[in-house]
């Protein structure tokens, strides 16, 4: 038979299905049982407001039109530093936090050698692969150095050199 348009007693969303399959009970409402978004009922806005937040106005669609999919990739935006970076809503409900600020990818400009500790920056030498601004400033980071008073490069982690380590 052909598709005819149904209005759900539950969520008052409007889809459709063939009556055979809705007698039948094989076709429930797209949008109560989570595969179809439905603004105000089961959107990523709807079900968890505060995670909705952050959702980045980068993405193509509002947080009111974002099925909050385990898996659904979206883009994020950090409240504390506002840069935008990709997470799953999972992971977000996992307690996932900006890859900027918690120091696991370097932002230049932001989290970067050169950002936290310019000082310490002028110090890079010019024959790392990365200059100062994309160097995280990680502990165990270990960077080459460059010698301020022979010019003589030396290797050594940024804790070594914020504790003093010297050529």
């Amino acid at each position: 038979g052909n598709p005819y348009k149904w209005i759900c007693d539950t969520c008052h969303g409007e889809y459709t299905s063939r009556v055979k399959d809705v007698v039948a009970g094989t076709d429930e409402c797209p949008y109560c049982k989570g595969t179809k978004v439905l603004a105000g009922f089961n959107s990523l806005k709807a079900i968890n407001s505060e995670l909705a937040k952050q959702i980045s106005p980068l993405n193509e669609v509002d947080a009111d039109h974002i099925l909050p999919s385990k898996q659904s990739v979206q883009l994020w935006r950090c409240p504390d530093c506002g840069s935008d970076y990709n997470a799953t809503t999972l992971d977000m409900e996992n307690g996932y936090t900006c890859p900027y600020c918690s120091d696991r990818v370097v932002l230049p400009g932001i989290n970067s050698l050169k950002a936290k500790n310019p000082e310490l920056a002028k110090l890079i030498s010019p024959l790392n692969e990365k200059d100062s601004d994309h160097i995280l400033p990680s502990k165990q980071s270990v960077q080459l150095w460059r010698c301020p008073d022979c010019g003589g490069d030396y290797t050594a982690t940024t804790l070594d050199m914020e504790n003093g380590y010297t050529c």
